[in-house]
């Protein structure tokens, strides 16, 4: 043990950073068998190699220090307290004491994040560091937020800790003058079923920050459970008509989520509207894609018909895509009504290409519109005709 002792510490001096790494390893695997005074040795080994080797290097002797034990916590918290040390070298303190949970820690942590508000990325690993000790933090993480200067970090590292102590404290917030802490506090207590908090998600779709609509739009989709979902349809409407484009979007998607024969009728307007950007409207039709629903597929085939390619090809291949018998009974007497009303849209080849992979996955009803589409002049088409005439021969569907 005194020789591997010698053999770091002459590494050391060598700046040989591998090989001090590598003994001070070895002594820990026999930690057990390590007197007080020869574990103070290692730490010091420790202490001046992560001093002195360069950032790569640090990486891996950072590792060492929670296997060293409770004894470095003191050590480190005087380094990271040391105006001497420049960024890079808190920053590695920072992260190092992330590993402890510690009563010492966390304090020391938290004073480093009310005082680098100027030292942005010092500060962001302040607030990972207590974000990854979890719950022993949140008490102090809950008194950094009367101070509009943490408030921010302190918002942050709660967020990520995602337990139900920090309800009490973000709830404190959800009306903060700043949009971006009042959005990340939607967005975590999101993740908690409580009346209080639906209340507030409720609330925060008329937000006039659009990224605090965005979350509450988010999280509003994962409270039907156990929220009237005819109620939940009718706060999220009004949004499918909001200002910002993303917006839209995301009511949307949500309406999707819940997936019910209401959230579908919501939907069905923007679908149908000559007003709605196609980009949105490809976005409801994916969402009535979710909804397994036949009044979702009936306002899916209105817009079949639409002479925008992308949406009729993303139409035919959800429609291609139902599961059980019924929807996918309704799904190829809508295919095959399209075909048959020889629409303009259908001299496209791309159409013609998803009709035939759509129709592949469905039942034989539709078996002689393949092998009309199996003789079809574009060999792209023909390919995929024989295809799904193979897979339904095959009998696999």
């Amino acid at each position: 043990m005194q020789a591997l002792l010698e053999k770091a510490q002459i590494a050391l001096n060598k700046k040989d950073w591998e090989t001090v790494n590598a003994s001070i390893q070895r002594l820990l695997t026999q930690k057990d068998a390590i007197e007080p005074i020869i574990n103070d040795e290692i730490l010091d080994l420790a202490l001046e190699a992560l001093q002195k080797c360069d950032f790569q290097q640090r990486w891996e002797i950072a590792k060492l220090f929670p296997q060293i034990g409770q004894s470095a916590i003191a050590p480190l918290i005087a380094l990271l307290e040391s105006e001497e040390q420049d960024g890079e070298m808190r920053w590695f303190l920072a992260r190092i004491l992330s590993q402890f949970d510690d009563r010492a820690c966390i304090l020391a942590l938290s004073q480093l994040l009310q005082r680098s508000e100027e030292e942005e990325e010092l500060s962001q690993m302040a607030a990972a560091a207590l974000a990854n000790i979890g719950s022993s933090a949140i008490s102090s993480l809950g008194q950094l937020l009367s101070d509009s200067k943490t408030r921010f970090l302190a918002v942050q590292a709660l967020s990520q800790i995602r337990r139900p102590e920090i309800i009490e404290p973000l709830l404190t917030v959800v009306k903060d003058q700043s949009s971006a802490i009042r959005s990340m506090a939607i967005e975590a207590l999101s993740s908690f079923h409580h009346p209080q908090i639906t209340a507030i998600i409720l609330d925060a779709l008329q937000d006039p920050a659009i990224e605090v609509r965005r979350e509450a739009i988010k999280a509003s989709s994962y409270l039907a459970p156990s929220y009237p979902q005819a109620d939940l349809v009718n706060h999220l409407q009004p949004l499918l008509f909001d200002i910002h484009l993303e917006i839209c979007q995301e009511t949307a998607i949500a309406l999707g989520r819940i997936g019910t024969a209401t959230s579908a009728k919501a939907l069905n307007p923007l679908l149908q509207s000559s007003l709605t950007p196609d980009s949105l409207k490809l976005t409801v039709v994916r969402a009535l894609g979710w909804i397994e629903d036949g009044e979702a597929l009936n306002y899916l085939e209105k817009a079949l018909y639409s002479e925008n390619v992308l949406i009729c090809r993303e139409i035919i291949a959800i429609l291609g895509r139902q599961t059980s018998q019924k929807l996918r009974r309704q799904a190829g007497e809508i295919l095959g009504n399209f075909y048959h009303s020889h629409p303009a849209i259908l001299a496209d080849t791309g159409v013609k290409q998803s009709l035939a992979i759509a129709l592949g996955e469905l039942d034989r009803d539709n078996k002689s519109i393949l092998l009309t589409l199996a003789a079809d002049g574009e060999a792209i088409v023909r390919l995929h005709a024989l295809s799904a005439l193979k897979k339904l021969d095959h009998g696999t569907i």
